[in-house]
């Protein structure tokens, strides 16, 4: 294998441009918003996202739509309109998306990259009859996929390497962003022009058809014993939980899809020798796999059902429930259908992640009402919600459902905004009570705290309640110091072990000055611990806080003066219990 000369670059760039336009298109611009984004570390701007998820996006789709009026023999008038469909529909994705983004939309960026690299497969498919044609076409786009991307990692390397010698063999500064646009240049541009300069053409012609010896030994020699351990492992814990009569585990549920994936994927590179005469024990698998399937779908469903019985469906249920639906559809239809058709597996796959992505049955929308829905019937069941479905806001008795109805708030709020719960505070306009908020988090603590809800609960040793609220002080940003006097400053994060040691004491001994420092919990409400430093100490006062900052001048007297730059812990109604502090520590090594 030899790396591409220049000349083959020039000549790979002008074939790439008349066979991808767009892709290539796509490729360079992503290539400069990234090495814009490298050298202002503008991540935050809204039209940066938009350009680099589209342009991200654009490269396998428009890649995909080259596939497609290739093997429709479209001309290139109608060719270029489709690509021009394709250029629209993606901006007017990019386009809604939203000044603020949240988890939605990144989990929704992240299901339709993965429905962008599948449409390049379904691209092929298309007219395509002859499923040995469509397996070799596969091959091909991905082990030209990896071949691009060996050269991309060689180069990069390379390069890389004689930077350095630059660097330090001519006293050269480099800055240390060239190492990371080096990288992007090849990953996002050149590993595009390698593939699109050797992938133009796919057609029912195909002529190389020699099965890869690399893939019958991966396969007969590594995947299928593999799979062959799972299957062995997974049956007998299904026989376990049926002797015991209880319920799977949630961790079989991985387990569960490993397994899957790991089978489908051997019968898939499979395909072509799984009929051989002298591969009999492959025949008998790929004609068995299937039938076996069935109880694994069954023992992944009953760990899913149960954890959805207690809990409802949030985004990540929601992908495992789809996961499990796409299992048994390629599992019923290869059944009776035969295994004829193996286009069905990626065009089935990219049906039901553009599912989970948009509309009613997408995975937000569904997990959303399936929280909500949790949530009124544990607010109906304690009496927190009236007859007219309105939240009552009072001081509510600390027990299991207040801990679960608290954690559904706080995922409602953080999944899909806090407008969600506007049904519930009708006579209350959550935008007023966030409005002077500049933060995710206190609007969520905001929204908590209208709710009464900001209350926490534990058990003690006696097993009984404990209502607690969690403190988290921090410095102010805008405050000045004042050292004068001083010589020396050390910063210093003490971690307290346990909450309920009145007498648990912490000391660092530092090499290079006689300093012995310690912390005692005092467990009190005014005060919250007693730092000693050597024979000096300091009483820390559990001191009021506005908007999550710890406001002092200081604590001090003629040998150190402390300044805390952050506690955190709880505070209950008798006292205040700290499990972290830290603070700057100004000294004078006269003493």
């Amino acid at each position: 294998m030899k790396l591409p000369s220049i000349e083959y670059l020039f000549n790979a760039f002008l074939k790439s441009i008349k066979t991808f336009p767009f892709t290539i298109l796509s490729a360079i611009l992503l290539t400069f918003l990234l090495f814009f984004t490298i050298d202002s570390d503008n991540t935050k701007n809204i039209w940066m996202v938009r350009g680099l998820h589209g342009t991200q996006i654009g490269i396998p789709t428009f890649i995909a739509i080259t596939f497609l009026s290739q093997k429709l023999k479209l001309s290139n008038l109608k060719a270029y309109a489709i690509r021009i469909a394709g250029l629209l529909l993606l901006c007017f994705y990019v386009m809604s998306l939203p000044d603020e983004l949240s988890y939605i939309h990144f989990s929704r960026g992240a299901l339709l990259t993965v429905f962008s690299l599948l449409l390049p497969f379904i691209g092929i498919s298309v007219r395509e009859s002859n499923n040995l044609n469509y397996w070799f076409n596969a091959k091909n786009i991905i082990s030209t996929f990896i071949e691009c991307l060996f050269y991309s990692v060689i180069i990069n390397i390379g390069i890389s390497l004689a930077l350095l010698a630059i660097e330090v063999l001519f006293d050269i500064n480099i800055k240390e962003n060239t190492y990371l646009k080096l990288s992007v240049f090849n990953f996002a541009f050149l590993n595009t022009l390698f593939f699109t300069s050797k992938v133009d053409s796919f057609d029912v012609s195909t002529e190389d058809k020699e099965y890869p010896l690399l893939l019958k030994n991966l396969v007969q020699f590594i995947l299928l014993p593999l799979v062959c351990i799972y299957l062995v492992i997974l049956y007998t814990y299904g026989f376990k939980i049926i002797l015991a009569q209880n319920w799977p585990k949630g961790w079989v549920s991985y387990l569960s899809i490993g397994f899957s994936f790991l089978g489908i994927s051997a019968l898939l590179i499979i395909y072509p020798i799984r009929n051989d005469k002298g591969l009999k024990w492959i025949s008998l698998f790929s004609k068995g796999f299937y039938y076996a399937l069935f109880p694994v779908i069954l023992l992944f469903c009953s760990a899913i059902y149960r954890r959805i019985s207690e809990y409802g469906i949030t985004e990540f249920r929601y992908y495992l429930i789809m996961i499990g639906t796409w299992l048994f559809f390629v599992a019923i239809y290869f059944l009776i259908k035969g295994q004829n058709n193996i286009k069905v597996i990626p065009i089935a796959l990219a049906v039901l992640t553009f599912t989970s992505t948009f509309g009613p049955l997408s995975a937000f929308n569904i997990s959303k009402k399936s929280q909500y829905n949790r949530l009124y019937e544990l607010g109906e069941k304690n009496e927190w919600i009236n007859t007219e479905g309105q939240w009552v806001k009072s001081d509510f008795k600390v027990n299991e459902d207040y801990e679960n109805i608290r954690s559904i708030v706080v995922y409602l709020i953080e999944h899909h905004g806090y407008n969600t719960l506007q049904p519930l505070l009708k006579d209350i306009n959550l935008d007023e009570i966030v409005k002077e908020e500049d933060s995710r988090w206190k609007k969520k603590e905001a929204i908590l705290e209208e709710m009464k809800l900001k209350k926490y609960y534990a058990h003690s040793k006696e097993e009984s309640v404990e209502s607690y609220t969690p403190i988290d002080f921090v410095e102010r940003y805008d405050l000045l110091y004042d050292i004068k006097g001083y010589q020396y400053s050390t910063s210093i994060s003490m971690r307290i072990g346990s909450l309920s040691n009145d007498s648990e004491i912490k000391t660092y001994h530092f090499n290079n000055s006689d300093i012995t420092v310690s912390f005692q919990l005092t467990n009190k409400t005014k005060d919250i611990g007693i730092l000693t430093i050597n024979q000096d100490s300091f009483n820390i006062p559990y001191t009021a806080f506005e908007n999550g900052y710890f406001n002092h001048k200081g604590l001090k007297n003629g040998s150190y003066r402390i300044y805390i730059k952050r506690f955190s812990g709880f505070k209950t109604e008798e006292l205040v219990k700290t499990d972290n502090i830290s603070f700057d520590l100004y000294f004078n090594t006269s003493r």
